[in-house]
């Protein structure tokens, strides 16, 4: 059973036959030939591969001389067998189909197969004069012969190695088309796939863009809003440092005062307390006349009862007596009274003391406060000159952000306008990604028809 290349090599050899003219008389012309040949064919094999080796590189195919004899006897056979035989049928198809593959398995160049037939073919027509120079007729016929025959034994091969190299080539081809079309599928799904984020994208930076613009204005009309509030802090915090400073010299004042006020205190109670003291001399007093008015009654009592013992001697005794009892006793109630008073005196001194002291107490926590709001104002005014000089600085900063928004509104507008750039560029990138597509698939397929 023959393969493709046996099979087509068949149908070359029937048309190549019928071209060449090798017909039956032909076939017998090398039939008769061969006993001469078979003589021969030695010779010239052995002066043929002697030859060869003169040539590098043909001589590296027979690395032994094994091979080399291996190789000669396949020629004999070939030549003896079947050429010079006039058989030209499986056998010698199959036969030749085997000897191109193993030229193209060594790689052996077509112009050595050429060139050695050419020498062979030499040998045998000189052969061939030699033996029917007697006989022109049959010369030519056996020259013509061997020609047809040699000649269609070389196309052979060389058209079963063009075959095999052609399926060969094809197939490579094919190869090479598939991961080309893959590769360069690959790479277009790639570039689709980039261009297609890169709609996505630049969509994105236009919608961006937009909003960054839209926002920037918002934030300009909002600093523009701050920048007013700022300077509406400002004039504020300018207000307030004055009425602090007025503040500040207020309290400063009810200080003073209050510091007055303490010493005045401070005073009356020494003069309440100089009172209080005066008033405890004078009770002192009340109770030395009271008891001076107690001994004056029991004096009194004593001369009534010793007038009475006088009788009528003492009666003149006894009214002083009685007078001197009476003004012990109105002493008496008088020192009473008065050491009442001076009791009640006492007493309201000490409430005043209290009070007194109560009031200075109180006006010392109040000249403390005074302190304290002093100090809290003194702190309000610096925070309050500090909020001035942050407000200030807010003032320029929102100066500042103004122009920066104005900046990246301009930004803004400028990555719109690049964003729609790079959104055309993709969609043109997308569509020649297409085109790529077409024209790799119609290149391919013109390629696969060769």
């Amino acid at each position: 059973m023959l393969d493709q290349s046996e099979t087509l090599a068949e149908s070359i050899c029937t048309e190549r036959m019928a071209f060449i003219g090798l017909d039956e008389s032909s076939k017998e012309n090398l039939r008769e030939f061969k006993p001469v040949m078979e003589f021969h064919i030695d010779v010239i094999l052995e002066e043929f591969y002697k030859h060869v080796y003169q040539w590098p590189e043909l001589a590296a195919l027979f690395k032994t001389s094994e091979s080399q004899k291996a190789a000669q006897s396949g020629q004999r056979a070939h030549w003896v067998g079947n050429i010079f035989e006039g058989k030209f049928g499986e056998d010698y198809l199959r036969e030749v189909v085997a000897i191109s593959h193993a030229h193209e398995r060594v790689g052996l160049d077509f112009r050595w197969h050429i060139g050695g037939y050419c020498r062979i073919l030499n040998e045998l027509t000189a052969i061939a004069v030699r033996t029917y120079r007697k006989k022109p007729e049959k010369l030519i016929g056996v020259l013509q012969a061997i020609n047809k025959a040699v000649m269609l034994d070389l196309d052979l091969p060389i058209s079963v190695y063009i075959d095999s190299t052609r399926r060969n080539f094809d197939t490579t081809l094919s190869d090479h088309g598939d991961r080309f079309e893959q590769n360069v599928h690959g790479m277009v799904q790639v570039v689709a796939s980039a261009s297609t984020e890169l709609q996505a994208t630049a969509q994105a930076m236009e919608s961006t863009a937009v909003r960054t613009s839209e926002r920037a204005t918002a934030v300009a009309a909002a600093a523009e809003e701050a920048a007013t509030n700022v300077q509406t802090v400002a004039a504020a915090a300018e207000q307030l440092s004055g009425s602090i400073g007025e503040i500040s010299q207020q309290v400063a004042q009810s200080t003073h005062i209050a510091s007055n006020a303490v010493m005045e205190a401070e005073r009356t109670n020494e003069q309440v307390s100089g009172l209080a003291s005066a008033a405890q001399k004078i009770g002192e007093v009340v109770d030395l006349i009271n008891d001076i008015a107690s001994q004056t009654n029991l004096l009194a009592l004593n001369a009534t009862i010793e007038a009475a013992r006088a009788g009528e001697a003492g009666k003149g005794f006894a009214v002083v007596a009685s007078e001197v009892k009476n003004l012990a006793s109105q002493t008496a109630k008088a020192t009473d009274e008065i050491a009442r008073q001076i009791s009640e005196i006492q007493a309201a001194t000490r409430e005043a003391v209290g009070a007194i002291q109560g009031i200075g107490s109180t006006i010392s926590e109040i000249n403390d406060i005074s302190a304290s709001i002093a100090a809290s104002v003194e702190q309000q005014g610096a925070a309050t000159q500090e909020i001035a000089r942050n407000v200030e600085q807010a003032s320029a900063g929102t100066n500042e952000v103004t122009s920066h928004i104005v900046e990246v509104t301009a930004a803004a507008d400028e990555t719109g306008h690049s964003a729609g750039e790079v959104l055309a560029a993709s969609r043109e990138l997308s569509s020649q990604a297409e085109s790529l597509t077409i024209e790799v698939r119609d290149f391919l397929d013109e390629l696969r028809q060769f």
